[in-house]
């Protein structure tokens, strides 16, 4: 059996995706009636939408106190660091030592302080995002049941080689998760 070429196993992928997913959309194309497919921009959604960037904004105030206590520190180390090296040639070698232990321990300090901060916003931006996706979902749901959609693609999504605007359905999206936020809870 000859190997295949680049060209032969995208073909062969492509075709194997097509079949798995007329055999996930059998139930639609058993009704007699053209399978409907929508795709949106599920990144241009989070960007654009109101109620997403507002449910956000705490997050992006919160980093940005962080990054500025850490910018401080960064330059702090700096600081030391730049007077360590101009002041080490004329240290005993015992106080260099010192300095330079000092300096290691303020770096190593610093990486752990960036590296809990990091965790620390992962953690809050999941429990913003949680209910913010959960509710997008709905939204999406409604939605596809709504205009029929059998199938919602984000365009980001590997194998999406190409989808048309006539399918893009992010507006709406965006528009239908702003409005149900202004909506009270039920």
């Amino acid at each position: 059996m000859k190997p295949m070429h680049s060209g032969q196993r995208l073909l062969t992928l492509l075709v194997s995706a097509a079949g798995g997913l007329l055999l996930a959309l059998g139930p639609a194309a058993a009704q007699d009636r053209p399978v409907r497919i929508a795709v949106l921009d599920m990144q241009r959604v989070v960007l654009s939408s109101k109620a997403i960037q507002a449910a956000r904004k705490p997050l992006a105030e919160k980093f940005g106190r962080l990054q500025k206590k850490l910018k401080a520190r960064q330059e702090e180390i700096q600081s030391f660091r730049d007077d360590l090296q101009k002041k080490a040639a004329l240290m005993s070698e015992e106080a260099r030592a010192k300095k330079e232990r000092e300096l290691r321990k303020m770096t190593m300090d610093f990486k752990y302080e960036s590296e809990e901060a990091e965790q620390e916003m992962r953690q809050a931006e999941d429990r913003v995002m949680q209910p913010v996706l959960e509710r997008l979902r709905k939204v999406l749901d409604r939605l596809a049941k709504d205009r029929g959609y059998d199938l919602i693609l984000d365009v980001k999504t590997p194998g999406v080689i190409y989808s048309s605007s006539a399918i893009d359905i992010t507006d709406a999206v965006v528009a239908a998760y702003d409005a149900e936020t202004r909506q009270p809870r039920k």
